[in-house]
């Protein structure tokens, strides 16, 4: 999930983008050539590489998190309670990953 998450992230960015520049041709009747011009000139490299850490970070904790809860399930009985164990660890972890990040972040620009 580690590598996963980064892939992912790229994935999502490359689907809204493409989503955007048909909005942008078919409703706002601009081409999208300039919508593309303008998108990327709204981009910087700092942004992308900080949302590319951020896809590894939660891919990292939401792995940890199910690697855990799954090696704590003694039987079949076990799997959906430490699904959902894994489930809410997993949310928890990513919103302090995210808090975390926040601060590493800002420590790096200062």
């Amino acid at each position: 999930l580690l590598l996963v998450g980064p892939l992912l992230v790229a994935y999502a960015l490359a689907f809204a983008l493409a989503g955007s520049g048909v909005y942008a041709v078919l409703s706002l009747e601009r081409p999208f050539w300039l919508h593309l011009e303008e998108v990327w000139s709204g981009i910087s490299l700092r942004n992308v590489v900080s949302a590319l850490v951020k896809g590894a970070a939660f891919g990292l904790v939401v792995g940890l998190a199910g690697a855990w809860h799954g090696q704590r399930a003694r039987s079949a009985r076990d799997v959906g309670a430490q699904v959902r164990s894994a489930v809410v660890s997993a949310v928890l972890a990513v919103g302090a990953m995210e808090v975390l990040l926040i601060f590493v972040f800002k420590w790096i620009r200062s």
